[in-house]
């Protein structure tokens, strides 16, 4: 009985010291890690590239980092603007993260792109986000860096709106909103505030969306909208601009027409 009672007690001590080894936790007394990857510009794509044409180069947007990282809901988080046609591939590799354009895009001339990766990436053990990493290049022999940023806003609760998309458009046409996608567009942050960088120096209709299927484009009732009745401009509306979000849109159509010549 002696010899039963004492590998019982020998069981129990190593039972307790295995399941402690497999509950690994945080040492006591020691901080949390609330430190964001950082990005280590020496083994980076440079940012900032002028007459960069990543497509017909062949070439991958690679960003890496001081520690390993994961990416979770890419498919919503990261944005290029102007949009593209084709969704690049995001990659982890090592430390980073490699961005693969599809070899069928093609890149517009002379024009500005951003990819806003959101809150996409983040480090492995804590989920701390890395914020506004923006990459930035331009096809051309100018990086654009005209800006317009303000509010959106429920025009019923007066609530801000989060991660709804805030879109430019050169044309005039009021239709565009539903059949052409955007030259330019953001997101808005959990306070209602938007911002988007990098763009032309020229007037814009601007249109804010909650657009349910992620395709840039009005195309459902039950998808809210927000719109100014005027052109907005960078430098004018950089800071100022309050956009009022309603439940519906009434979309232009055709009334009738005249048939009628001049002098009848």
């Amino acid at each position: 009985m002696p010899n039963l009672s004492r590998k019982f007690i020998v069981f129990l001590l190593t039972s307790s010291a295995i399941y402690q080894c497999a509950n690994i936790g945080n040492p006591e007394g020691g901080s949390r890690d609330t430190t964001p990857p950082v990005i280590d510009s020496v083994e980076s794509t440079p940012n900032l590239q002028r007459n960069f044409n990543p497509v017909t180069a062949e070439q991958d947007i690679i960003i890496k980092f001081n520690e390993w990282v994961k990416i979770e809901d890419a498919f919503k988080q990261v944005v290029t603007s102007p949009p593209l046609t084709y969704t690049p591939k995001i990659e982890l590799k090592g430390k980073g993260v490699v961005l693969k354009f599809d070899p069928r895009e093609v890149l517009k001339a002379n024009t500005t792109y951003t990819v806003n990766f959101g809150k996409a990436i983040k480090d492995i053990t804590e989920n701390n986000a890395v914020r506004n990493l923006r990459f930035v290049f331009s096809t051309g022999d100018i990086i654009d860096t005209a800006y317009i940023a303000g509010k959106l806003q429920d025009a019923v609760t007066g609530e801000f709106k989060e991660d709804q998309l805030i879109m430019l458009y050169e044309s005039e046409a009021d239709s565009l909103v539903y059949k052409q996608r955007p030259v330019y567009f953001s997101r808005s942050d959990a306070n209602g505030n938007f911002i988007i960088e990098n763009i032309k120096d020229t007037t814009y209709k601007i249109f804010a969306l909650e657009d349910a299927n992620s395709n840039y484009l009005y195309d459902q009732d039950k998808e809210k909208i927000a719109f100014l009745d005027r052109r907005v401009r960078p430098g004018e509306d950089s800071t100022s601009l309050l956009l009022r979000y309603y439940s519906s849109f009434v979309k232009p159509r055709l009334m009738g027409f005249d048939t009628r010549q001049p002098g009848w």
